[in-house]
């Protein structure tokens, strides 16, 4: 009695005697698919990701090879260079050490301690005495508006003509 379990073993070309699996016409299943999909996606984005950042670090970052060696051997040999830059070719604990504003990487700003004590600085300077007695003298102009509108009011409201 033959199994009702259908098997193919696609890396050696070879195919049992009920074998479905990438048969000619016959469509995958989802989950076929899928692996198939991911098994060409996933080294294709550790191909770009190594690539990127071996082209972005710093020359004195890279160890053991030239940068334009490192970035033909990701670009030979996708899947074994790209490894072998993000274990061997950089520098990790530089990058690990540079993590703040020092080291003459690009920081975002809201990370940046330098940018933000600026932005308090600024702040500080911006609330002087002057500052002080201009909101004073905008409090008194708002006071002095809502007193006329409140006579105005109480002479609409009595029946006296509010333009005298």
């Amino acid at each position: 009695m033959r199994s009702s379990i259908r098997y193919a073993l696609p890396w050696t070309g070879q195919r049992g005697p009920d074998a479905t699996v990438g048969a000619p016409g016959q469509r995958l299943k989802g989950t076929e698919y899928m692996l198939r999909v991911l098994l060409i996606l996933v080294p294709l984005a550790l191909s770009i990701y190594a690539f990127i950042d071996c082209v972005t670090t710093q020359e004195k970052d890279v160890r053991f090879m030239p940068k334009p060696v490192w970035a033909i051997l990701i670009l030979l040999f996708p899947l074994v260079g790209s490894i072998s830059w993000l274990i061997i070719g950089r520098n990790r604990a530089t990058s690990r050490r540079i993590g703040g504003a020092s080291g003459g990487q690009w920081v975002a700003p809201d990370d940046n301690p330098e940018f933000l004590k600026s932005l308090k600085d600024e702040k500080k300077d911006e609330k002087t005495e002057d500052a002080v007695e201009d909101d004073d003298a905008h409090l008194r102009d708002w006071e002095a508006d809502l007193r006329r509108r409140e006579e105005e009011l109480k002479r609409r409201e009595s029946g006296e003509d509010p333009k005298e």
